[in-house]
């Protein structure tokens, strides 16, 4: 039964990676807390060695359509691989109680952004004009994304959350990138990312590597599958039901832990 619950796990992570590039740990730590009675540390530690595996293989497929640019972002990604393990360094000095919640409550937030901004970037459009003239400046520029995106790699190191959609709304907004190029960049950022934030929990025994691997192998799968299908979803339903799904699960996250003995 278990492992039929981790493939189940699997397949719903790879498609919400695939998809919308936002981290599979936003699925994975909730359902293994809520299906496995797995620890948030264990869940998070667990979840984040899916962000290494499945995201390297999905980012393939945009690989070879052109769609990662590491050069024109490489300050977002020194930025989010260098302090994802300073968060998972505090994330295990936190209760299980209050990280819990914290996750939770992240989770609802990002569904509001998600909900709110998810549907208005569309395919291929350009978005030069959207920072204010003060952050055109290269090297402010350059400073914003390094600093927003450290913050990034801190919360996926302490939560296990977020690297991917915090990664893609930085590229969109201060690299101009088209959502393509944002999708593509984002989900390989991630896989490197969460290697950082693996090594912090394994360091702390957080990290169920077989359990890890079986989600990781479904969600791999799922997850090329899902890329390759991107193009032909309607941006403004997905925005909404992936909003939808975020939000109940940070619910559910929240009201388990405040009942939690």
């Amino acid at each position: 039964m278990a492992h039929l619950l981790l493939i189940f796990i699997g397949i719903i992570a790879g498609i919400v990676t695939g998809i919308t590039g936002a981290s599979s740990v936003m699925v994975v730590v909730p359902l293994l807390s809520i299906l496995l009675n797995f620890s948030i540390h264990q869940a998070i530690g667990t979840s984040l060695v899916v962000d290494v595996v499945a995201p390297l293989f999905i980012s393939f497929t945009y690989f070879k359509k052109g769609h990662i640019k590491i050069k024109e972002s490489l300050m977002v990604l020194l930025g989010t691989v260098l302090f994802a393990p300073i968060g998972s360094y505090f994330s295990d000095m936190i209760p299980e109680r209050g990280l819990g919640s914290s996750f939770g409550g992240f989770m609802v937030i990002l569904a509001i952004m998600i909900f709110r901004t998810g549907a208005k970037q569309k395919i291929g459009e350009e978005n030069k004009s959207m920072l204010p003239p003060f952050l055109q400046n290269p090297i402010v520029k350059a400073s914003a994304c390094f600093i927003l995106a450290g913050a990034s790699g801190f919360m996926t190191g302490f939560m296990g959350a977020g690297g991917g959609t915090n990664l893609l709304l930085i590229l969109i907004l201060f690299c101009g990138f088209s959502l393509h190029n944002a999708l593509g960049s984002s989900i390989f950022m991630m896989a490197l990312t969460a290697s950082a934030g693996v090594a912090g929990h394994l360091y702390h025994g957080n990290v169920n590597i077989e359990n890890g691997i079986i989600v990781a192998v479904v969600a791999t799968i799922a997850g090329t599958i899902s890329a390759k299908k991107m193009s032909n979803l309607d941006e403004r339903i997905l925005s909404y039901f992936m909003s939808g799904v975020y939000a109940i699960l940070g619910i559910m996250m929240v009201l388990l832990n405040m009942f939690y003995n």
